[in-house]
């Protein structure tokens, strides 16, 4: 009877369980009360661009108008 040998390793499995990394910036969430998320979506229905893509125009326009 011929014994079956595995290989093992001293080094711990790299954890690669997940979604990958897309290479794009961090997502950060944001809870907005449901009358400041209808605008939003309203203004970048208007806008022709993404919610999110609104809401960072809005964020990068305060910034800028605030410091």
């Amino acid at each position: 009877m011929r014994k079956c040998q595995t290989k093992t390793s001293d080094e711990p499995k790299k954890n690669r369980g997940g979604r990958p990394a897309t290479g794009q910036t961090p997502a950060i969430g944001v809870r907005l009360p449901a009358p400041v998320r209808t605008a939003a979506e309203r203004s970048a229905a208007r806008a022709g661009v993404s919610l999110s893509e609104r809401i960072r125009i809005a964020i990068e326009r305060d910034i800028a108008d605030h410091g």
